[in-house]
């Protein structure tokens, strides 16, 4: 695996990643690109889905070129202790990056205003594919 970026706009910059599906891996590989250090969230419950959303293993072809560059760590953020170690890392990043449904982040109780409490400089950012309000907003 190559080395992480050391130099780019982003070095410097410690982004939490709990995304699946496309904009949130493509995005958070063009942030990776530009030097951000990239800390994908993997949960145990979502790995067999999110591998079989790119139809291929872990080592598969459309599943690497979206998470190079990247930090992996499985963590059950419905376990105390995977909540425990997430609020640790959230403490000394910069960015909170999601594209859960909308119901998702409240249901784990991290919710935005529980990650400012955390740490009021971090950013959250939240992707969901069919947006935060309407009617489909609980949509896949």
């Amino acid at each position: 695996m190559p080395p992480l970026p050391t130099s780019g706009p982003l070095s410097g910059i410690r982004i939490l990643d709990l995304t699946a599906g496309v904009v949130g891996p493509v995005g958070g590989e063009a942030l990776a690109d530009l030097g951000a250090e990239i800390i994908h969230i993997d949960q145990p419950a979502r790995v067999a889905e999110q591998r079989r959303l790119f139809a291929h293993s872990s080592s598969g072809a459309t599943f690497n070129p979206h998470h190079h560059d990247k930090q992996h760590l499985s963590l059950d953020l419905q376990q105390a202790d995977g909540l425990e170690v997430f609020k640790e890392l959230v403490q000394i990043s910069d960015v909170v990056w999601e594209n859960f449904r909308p119901r998702v982040m409240p249901k784990f109780g991290i919710e935005c205003p529980v990650l400012q409490e955390v740490n009021p400089r971090a950013i959250h950012v939240s992707l969901p594919a069919f947006g935060s309000t309407g009617p489909y907003r609980d949509l896949i």
